[in-house]
């Protein structure tokens, strides 16, 4: 019998050729699209999971909340957090902290490579993350000072196939200009953990450390602080004792305003921003992970019901087949047997087209994703199996258990009627597939404005056209003599870069502005401690507003000729103003008590977005600060961009020879800020085409089929007057009816949705009727253009053709 099933079920596929086409390359085009989503989620859940304690793991983060005021997170803490916690909670079986520089190694820089990844951390750390070492004791290669562990890229770098134990190499950073001994080599860091570096050295080797709690400017407070716990343990226990762990160890004010969490560290990559707020470039976000895997799942199943919704058009053609086999002594479980077993033929012959797809697309996707993924892991073979077996048993069962329940009697007699439940479930699924592509492009209109929205808005400044140079990262590092750093000649530099004419202007600041946003900082009003205010501050020059092409509104701006402005005076924006008392807020007193500054507010600029548009304008106070700025922002002309790059460069190697010139563009920055966005777009627009194009496969197949039922009714119309043009509009009105309803299904669904999605920012574009408009006028388009060949093809059959048996 299973010879017979499989002789009859390959008859089926050569005898109706376009059905199997439809059939398969719909399956094939889903489950393409299901493993290529199933690889990337399946790469993101990896993250930082392959350690042995990892359910073990926390990271401590830090909360500041002040009544009035939103809470802010940190992953940065005090140094002296880990100790504390390992003394006075017996609980905590190990903490660890990692201080994160960017290290000027000679070594690199003399093989032009410049600059590394530097962790500086506790011995421990080696124990609680089990990255494999190539060479060393991983539980003494930390313990002695000024030793130094590197990874196998580096050593493969430095010393080529050498033994690197027991070389050295020389770290240039204001903390830690030193030779290291070389007491270790980490296997290549995994790509899917969140801690990417190249060196690791013990806090043994710190030459500046903060081991208490005294908030002092020079104490160091940015360690990252991780701590493992016993299996098993609740963390909300030990998370409710550190309210009492600050007060005493800082103060009660301390406990009012901060507050510790603890992040399980697998859920650092995907939680973080939606948990806490921290944005990070480089992680994920959970909420992505859940839309890909929808999308993922609904475009598979759409293929389903393609499949489903042509073998129940279809089931009137094998009823004599049905209706023989049981007067030969079938049973229904047979039947059964014998149908699913053709989906699952049919959805295995998909899988291997499919598979042929997902290697085909799998370098684009790896692009589109930026990541390596791979169809090599045994438990990617595990879930693809399971996908095919999924199919065909989804998309085979209800077809499987209509064919079986027909009656032999009915059938031979030829007195089988098609079912209404039958006609109702084709056209239930015709409206879901249609709902569900309308849904998507729906989905993708909207965030397609959004992020148009967001490239044409006036940010308050020109973006274009403007590069940031960091000069903290390289000077710092070789220079700790801090008269000699270029921070603090920073001046003499701009000079120099604007010696070419293709430099409009130049400027230094603390902060990247339109990325970071500078910092949030208590403000008091004419330094009086009952009148503070939060709000953010930027520290620039006095040509700041001149090269962002900021407008000021009212007062005046910096001037290099009044020393008071680099001391004493203050730019405020107009959403500060307005909580100052509008024009009335020029030449008030301001203190700020975080950089121990008080002056004058000497001019109000307009207000500008220097965070993502996700971020309402936040009341800003903009003061110069000579000694702690971190980067110079030029605005250029392009005109011969290569030519000018090359002046900026030569420049900058007269002042730091032998480090790399690092500069990047503001625009294209602040495009990674919305990469999810961008990101997010295309997938639901490559997902809204693939859904298009199934649905129209699925109707394709069952025009032809509907309208072959019809022909005699076709036939009768015409002998009887009716017109090429009104069977045209019989046969499509039943089709358009049901995208109709479709549309009245799906336009609720993707505006509650998109709404949603919207509030995630504090500027975004009206949900407006266009887009609904725009996509009703492509899917009926679509629906009808599909349906048109078989409906004139039957309007303008001759009806002598169809009634001469009659």
């Amino acid at each position: 019998m299973l010879h017979n099933y499989c002789i009859i079920a390959v008859r089926n596929l050569l005898r109706y050729k376009g059905y199997s086409f439809i059939n398969i390359s719909g399956l094939a085009v889903g489950m393409a699209c299901c493993i290529l989503i199933l690889l990337f989620v399946q790469y993101e859940l990896s993250y930082d999971r392959f350690y042995e304690n990892t359910d073990r793991i926390y990271r401590v983060i830090r909360e500041r909340h002040k009544d009035g005021e939103a809470s802010s997170y940190t992953t940065g803490v005090s140094g002296a957090l880990a100790p504390t916690l390992r003394r006075n909670f017996p609980e905590v079986q190990q903490a660890v902290r990692v201080l994160q520089r960017r290290l000027g190694i000679r070594e690199l820089a003399d093989k032009g490579k410049g600059e590394g990844r530097g962790w500086i951390v506790d011995e421990g750390f080696l124990d609680m993350f089990t990255f494999p070492l190539v060479k060393g004791n991983p539980k003494k290669v930390l313990t002695e000072p000024y030793s130094v562990v590197i990874t196998e890229d580096i050593a493969q770098v430095l010393f080529g196939d050498e033994n690197p134990i027991g070389k050295t190499i020389t770290a240039e950073h204001r903390l830690l200009k030193e030779n290291y001994t070389i007491t270790g080599v980490l296997n290549q860091i995994p790509e899917n953990s969140t801690f990417q570096f190249d060196f690791l050295l013990s806090t043994i080797s710190l030459s500046q450390i903060s081991d208490t709690w005294n908030a002092n400017p020079g104490s160091i407070t940015d360690f990252l602080t991780f701590i493992m716990l016993p299996q098993d343990y609740d963390s909300d226990t030990l998370e409710r004792k550190l309210p009492d762990l600050i007060e005493t160890n800082m103060s009660t004010e301390a406990r009012m305003t901060y507050s510790y969490h603890l992040q399980p560290i697998k859920q650092i990559h995907l939680y973080t921003q939606r948990d806490y707020d921290i944005q990070h470039s480089k992680r994920g976000d959970i909420t992505y992970v859940y839309l890909m895997s929808a999308v993922g799942f609904i475009v598979l199943l759409l293929a389903c019901i393609n499949f489903m919704n042509l073998a129940t058009a279809r089931s009137a053609s094998r009823a004599k087949e049905v209706g023989l086999r049981k007067v030969i002594g079938a049973n229904r479980l047979q039947l059964i047997r014998q149908f699913l077993g053709e989906s699952i033929l049919l959805s295995v012959i998909a899988f291997v087209f499919a598979l042929i797809l997902v290697e085909l697309l799998l370098p684009t996707f790896n692009s589109f994703t930026g990541k390596s993924l791979a169809l090599s892991t045994s438990s990617s073979i595990l879930a693809l199996t399971g996908i095919t077996l999924f199919v065909g048993f989804l998309s085979g069962s209800y077809p499987a258990f209509v064919l079986s329940a027909f009656q032999p009697v009915e059938v031979l007699k030829g007195s089988l009627k098609v079912s209404p439940r039958g006609n109702g479930l084709r056209k239930g699924l015709v409206v879901i597939q249609y709902s569900t592509s309308i849904f998507l492009i729906v989905c993708a209109g909207v965030i397609h404005n959004q992020l148009v929205y967001i490239s044409d808005t006036n940010l308050g400044f020109n973006k274009a056209n403007l590069i940031h140079i960091p000069i903290f990262r390289t000077d710092r590092m070789v220079e700790p003599d801090p008269s000699k750093r270029l921070v603090n000649r920073y001046s003499t530099i701009k000079r120099e870069f604007l010696q070419n004419p293709h430099v409009l202007a130049a400027t230094a600041s603390h902060d990247l502005i339109g990325i970071d946003g500078g910092r949030q900082q208590t403000v008091r009003l004419g330094g009086a401690p009952d009148q503070e205010l939060p709000m953010w501050i930027l520290e620039v020059d006095a040509d700041f507003l001149n090269t962002y092409e900021i407008d000021l509104f009212s007062g005046r701006n910096f001037s290099q000729d009044i020393q008071k402005d680099v001391t004493s005076a203050f730019l405020i924006n107009e959403t500060a103003a307005r909580q100052l008392g509008g024009h009335n807020s020029l030449g008030k007193q301001l203190e700020i008590p975080g950089l121990k500054c008080t002056g004058t507010v000497i001019g109000i600029v307009k207000d500008f977005h220097s965070r993502s548009l996700r971020k309402k304008i936040d009341p800003y106070v903009i003061c110069m600060t000579p000694s702690r700025y971190l980067f110079i922002t030029l605005r250029i002309q392009t005109d011969n961009l290569p030519e000018m790059m090359a002046f900026l460069e030569t420049t900058w190697k007269r002042f730091i020879p032998g480090r790399p010139f690092d500069f990047l563009f503001l625009d294209e920055r602040l495009d990674l800020l919305y990469r999810d966005e961008m990101r997010l777009r295309k997938v639901f627009a490559v997902a809204a085409f693939i859904a298009m194009l199934i649905a129209c496969q699925g109707l394709v197949g069952l025009a032809s089929f509907l309208t072959s039922q019809r022909t005699k009714e076709i036939g009768i119309r015409k002998v009887l007057g009716a017109s090429v043009a009104e069977i045209f509009l019989l046969l499509s009105a039943s089709f358009v009816k049901w995208v109709i309803v479709a549309m009245l299904i799906a336009y609720p669904m993707a505006y509650h949705v998109m709404r949603t999605w919207l509030q995630n920012f504090a500027y975004r574009v009206h949900l407006g009727f266009e887009v609904f408009l725009l996509s009703s006028l492509l899917v009926l388009t679509l629906a009808v253009t599909t349906v048109g060949y078989h409906t004139l093809k039957a309007a303008f059959a001759n009806p002598v053709d169809a009634l001469r048996n009659e």
